[in-house]
């Protein structure tokens, strides 16, 4: 046998094992899905070693179904398992990227999404063959799954945000106007309400649904400086009235990004502000080979961004459109000030940060 043929065989079979390896990282992820929306990881979290029946009555679930997600976990070493006393444990030190006491280092959110996403497979393929797009509404719980990564994300680090401009948080306090654009279910508006009572805030968002429960929330807390509506960013008629604009990751996924940016121009008072939360890579792919999320973020973009902008007849800009091509388009619609700012607590995206003059 010669040494090419050796090392061609080497190189398949190490390509195979790779392949086996990214295989039991999708199990695990949808299995780390399942121990989230369950709440297993949050109950093991405060548990002794324990058996699968123990550990379902504690979670309140069916021990049949606990005892079939333990063995997938285990064998993925997620868990520890006790042959000895057939007992499951959640070492303490992969609690806080399991659980919901680890904030943003609870990487179980994001395993969530991408469970939920990857529910429209079969609309993503007929896609691929005949175009269009998956709509919005029609991605399971998407609305609240959102929610929760934006809490987990953003929310919890609010003053980092606003931190991006020394004037930003003296401006707040002194009360602007502020437009959350896709504003999902107004978690991050809320919060700034909270943090800033002399100043008001309008969240805007496609989802009905997301709407809806944004209100039932804000007139739960007795929020009365912010206000949600039904709305298409493309359409926005203000002009001159906000102090600042916010979008957390919504301007990938529009129809027509360029047409939103130059509306939310135009809705802004001169010398107000624009932050843009985006994922932080490049618009070249040759720049994302050694990003550490590249896979997951081009995945998510695949399965959820473009869909939703081409199901609205949208170019399909993508997750991962970059900040070269962001910076352009922003000063493209007329933003002549843009700079970018890394957010410390996300490894993930970056503040575009762009003012009108």
């Amino acid at each position: 046998m010669s040494v090419q043929m050796m090392t061609t065989r080497g190189a398949e079979a190490q390509f195979a094992d790779r392949m086996q390896q990214a295989l039991t990282g999708a199990a695990v992820t949808m299995m780390t899905s399942v121990g989230h929306q369950t709440g297993l990881f949050d109950v093991m979290a405060t548990m002794p070693p324990s058996t699968s029946g123990e550990i379902a009555a504690a979670a309140k679930l069916q021990e049949r179904y606990v005892r079939e997600w333990l063995a997938a976990m285990a064998t993925a070493s997620v868990l520890t398992y006790d042959p000895a006393d057939d007992t499951f444990a959640l070492p303490q030190a992969h609690v806080r990227a399991l659980t919901r006491s680890g904030g943003t280092d609870n990487v179980a959110t994001l395993a969530q999404l991408l469970a939920s996403v990857a529910a429209t497979e079969g609309r993503l393929v007929k896609a691929f063959r005949c175009g269009g797009g998956v709509s919005y509404g029609q991605f399971r719980n998407l609305g609240a799954i959102v929610a929760e990564t934006s809490d987990a994300v953003l929310c919890t680090r609010l003053d980092a945000v606003a931190e991006v401009s020394p004037s930003l948080r003296e401006r707040l306090r002194a009360g602007i106007e502020v437009l959350d654009l896709g504003c999902g279910r107004g978690r991050a508006a809320m919060l700034f309400a909270r943090r800033y009572p002399r100043s008001r805030f309008v969240g805007i968002d496609l989802s009905i649904e997301n709407i809806t429960a944004a209100r039932e929330e804000a007139e739960s807390h007795g929020l009365d400086n912010v206000t949600f509506q039904v709305g298409d960013a493309a359409t926005l008629s203000d002009e001159d009235r906000f102090g600042l604009v916010i979008a957390f990751n919504t301007i990938h996924e529009q129809a027509s990004p360029e047409t939103v940016l130059g509306a939310i121009h135009r809705s802004m008072k001169k010398g107000a502000m624009f932050l843009m939360i985006e994922p932080d890579g490049s618009s070249e792919l040759q720049e994302n080979l050694d990003h550490p999320l590249a896979t997951v973020l081009y995945t998510i973009s695949c399965f959820l961004s473009i869909p939703v902008s081409q199901a609205a007849g949208g170019e399909g800009l993508g997750l991962m459109w970059g900040r070269e091509k962001a910076v352009a388009m922003l000063r493209a619609t007329g933003f002549t000030d843009v700079r970018v700012e890394p957010l410390a607590y996300d490894p993930i995206n970056a503040c575009f940060v762009a003012t009108r003059r």
